[in-house]
């Protein structure tokens, strides 16, 4: 996916389900904040959304434009 100008809104939920855990807006790609937010998840932040992000596979985890 190319870089949108006024950037993207985007959804972080799980392959097998259709509720969102978290809805955000970048400059950049959804796949490129969606491996961030993997990083920060594994840097130790305490925030609800990334203890549910440590808590996933990578493979189960997907983002939506």
């Amino acid at each position: 996916m190319t870089e949108l100008p006024g950037g993207v809104v985007y959804g972080v939920r799980l392959r097998t389900s259709w509720d969102y855990r978290y809805i955000g807006q970048t400059s950049k790609s959804a796949e490129a904040r969606l491996r961030k937010h993997f990083q920060v998840a594994a840097s130790g932040r305490r925030t609800p959304f990334y203890a549910w992000l440590r808590k996933q596979s990578r493979e189960d985890v997907v983002v939506d434009v």
